[in-house]
This record gives C-alpha cells, structure tokens and sequence, in this order.
C-alpha cells in the first residue's frame, strides 16, 4: 500500500530518449496509472544519460509499480525506474531517508534539494495539467471522461459495429501525411500547387497530419511514389485505409511574466515545450 504524503508517489528514472519532453513521457507512462507530474533534469547523470523523476497518485502497490516500470522500453531505450528515496511524497516509504539523533529528526547531509514537482504546470486553483486540456482525462480526478455504463442503467454506452469504417470511398484515392513542421502544414497547398499537382484537397485531421484527397487512385499512387517531391514535406506518407489516428492537437502558448533580462527566444520555447512538442519556435 502507498504511504507516500498526499497519496503521490514519485520514482527517479533514467536512460531518457535524448530530446523527449516531460509531456512525451506523461503520456507513455500514463498505461501504468494516474500520472501527477514528470520533471525532466537539464543535465544527465554520472553516465551521461538523460533522467527525470514520474510522480504517480494513489498507488496501489509501490513496489509493484517500481517493477513494472523498471526495464520498459521508450523508444529504443530501456527505462531504469526506482522509488525516490529523497522526495518529500515518499517520506516514511524507506526508512534510510531520515535519522534519529537525540529525539530529533535530521536530514542526512547528502540529500539532495528535490523540489516538488507533483503540481507542476497546473494552475494555484487546483486546474487541469495544461495538456489534459487537450485530452479526454483529467489530472485531478485521475479518471477517464469517457462516457460509462453502470450496473444500474445510468451512463451512455455507444455500440459500435465492427464494420464500420469512415470515409470507404476515399480508399486508394487518399494519403495520410504528416508534415516535417508548422510552416509545411500551413502552406502545403502552395507547395502542392508550385510543383503542378493539381486536382487535389486537404482535410486537417490535428497535430500536424491531413488526409490528402486525389481524384483517381491512378494520381494517389504516383505522388507517393514520386518521393524526390515530397519527400521534404512529410516524414511520413501513407495511404487511407481506414487505420486509426493519434489524437494530436496544436495549441499557442502564450508566456509572459518572464524577466527582461531573460526574454530570449530560447527561453520561450524551454517553458513551451514543458507543454508539449515544439513545432513552430518563438
């Protein structure tokens, strides 16, 4: 059963993918239980690998969840996850984080200054994580918004049949792309016109991703295998078949309060991308 302080649990992981994003890890993670908050370190460890700290609410079994997150794979890399023996949630859940000296309780002399990072990005109100905005959870109440049917009848349950698939007649005549960044998103319409391919519309299905719509299959296959002119467009370009989508959104942050001294763009985009991938900078 979890003691931690306030029913958060934060445990200390390391073997990071180089680049990825508290917000790339929140949602990794999220299949193992009720994410409160990941804060990534600047700086690598002694071994020069990326680390951070994944603060969970209400869990179960610590012990259980330190295992299972321990050796799972994040692109290529596997994940070393610990309980934080240091962190104020986690005070009392092993016994070595303080010591009894003459009725009173010191912090050993090598703990490190962890701050608390459970609350991060969320408002002094007790809001939603800035990316639940975007989602179907919420951050506070840890439980999914999706409609749910009771035993007693309450609640709304959607019966979808098997067969269903959207859009049947676009098969063989659409692709689905996703664009190398914002300003390709924003002008592919041009750029498709510039290199003479004609006859074709766009549909924005979120993030950076549209379906791209050809009149005849026959214009659909030439333009995905002519590679050499889109090529550095998309990185990725596949045909509709009807597969599912990754829920993406494209949101503007807007930031003030940041000192003068400080107002670079590359701070800008340090506290954005706390929120999220980056695709058009400051």
């Amino acid at each position: 059963m979890s003691n931690s302080i306030g029913q958060i649990t934060k445990f200390y992981v390391t073997n990071l993918p180089n680049g990825v994003t508290p917000w790339e890890v929140s949602d990794f993670v999220r299949v193992f239980g009720n994410v409160a908050g990941v804060y990534i370190a600047r700086k690598k460890d002694k071994e020069g690998r990326k680390f951070g700290f994944i603060s969970f609410r209400n869990v179960v079994d610590v012990k259980e969840m330190e295992r299972t997150l321990n050796g799972t794979k994040m692109g290529g890399f596997k994940l070393k996850v610990n309980v934080a023996k240091f962190a104020m949630e986690n005070e009392g859940f092993h016994g070595e984080a303080t010591v009894k000296d003459k009725g009173k309780t010191k912090v050993h002399a090598n703990q490190p200054q962890i701050l608390n990072h459970a609350n991060a990005f969320t408002n002094n109100g007790g809001g939603k994580l800035f990316k639940d905005l975007f989602s179907n959870s919420h951050g506070d109440q840890g439980e999914s918004s999706k409609p749910r049917a009771t035993e007693e009848g309450n609640g709304n349950m959607i019966v979808v049949p098997d067969d269903t698939l959207a859009f049947k007649e676009l098969r063989g005549k659409a692709l689905v792309g996703r664009c190398m960044d914002f300003t390709v998103l924003r002008t592919l319409d041009n750029l498709l016109d510039g290199a003479g391919i004609k006859g074709v519309s766009l549909s924005y299905l979120g993030g950076l991703s549209l379906l791209i719509k050809f009149v005849d299959n026959i214009g659909c296959t030439e333009f995905l295998l002519n590679h050499s002119v889109w090529e550095h467009w998309f990185s990725s370009l596949d045909n509709w078949s009807g597969q599912s989508l990754p829920f993406e959104r494209l949101a503007w942050v807007r930031v003030q309060g940041v000192p003068i001294h400080l107002a670079e763009n590359s701070v800008f985009d340090s506290i954005a991308g706390q929120f999220g991938k980056i695709v058009y900078g400051s």
